[in-house]
């Protein structure tokens, strides 16, 4: 068995030394040796990186400190008010490097905790014709891209890190993966 790599945030060094796990100076990560029991480093199990990105299915993106972001905004469409979300992460791993305060915007792909845990907003789903998750208008139901919504100052997820607008945060259980493009908040 191959070493397997593992995603620790700095605050868990010690924890996950205790473990069993071994640190690679060169890399700068923490991995299980070959060999090891992954039992004990199991909540550490899953980083991503070039060798190891096929191996899961290619999530590209992870992360153990995500949170949902909700904002108010009105439909494009039919001028509804309607409830928008966003992914938002206060760290976590994108093509195998380490990020921090950085949004998630055209997700194409979600790993199923991650889909268990917005099922509780059913407006936030896959859009078949663009073939990525955006919000739909629950009144008519018009999908709303996703740049609509990050791409200029105004909007509810532009510079979602440092937002001044009204935007609630709702931590995310467990790590996350997912595929999507990514916006670093400054």
């Amino acid at each position: 068995m191959p070493r397997i790599d593992l995603y620790v945030s700095p605050e868990e060094y010690h924890e996950v030394a205790t473990r069993g796990a071994c640190w690679d100076e060169q890399r700068k990560c923490w991995y299980l040796p070959p060999g090891g029991d992954a039992g004990p480093v199991q909540a550490w199990l899953g980083a991503c990186d070039e060798r190891t990105a096929d191996v899961d299915g290619a999530f590209t993106i992870r992360s153990a400190a995500a949170y949902v972001a909700r904002a108010r905004w009105r439909c494009v469409r039919c001028d509804a008010p309607m409830l928008v979300i966003a992914l938002y992460c206060r760290r976590g791993r994108a093509w195998g490097e380490p990020l921090a305060r950085f949004s998630v915007h055209h997700v194409y792909r979600i790993d199923a905790a991650l889909a268990r845990q917005l099922a509780r907003w059913r407006h936030y789903r896959l859009n078949a014709t663009q073939d990525c998750y955006l919000n739909h208008c629950p009144r008519c139901e018009a999908p709303l891209d996703d740049e609509q919504l990050h791409a200029e100052p105004k909007q509810p997820f532009f510079g979602l890190g440092r937002a001044i607008r009204a935007v609630q945060f709702t931590q995310l259980r467990g790590r996350v993966r997912l595929c999507a493009d990514v916006s670093v908040n400054i």
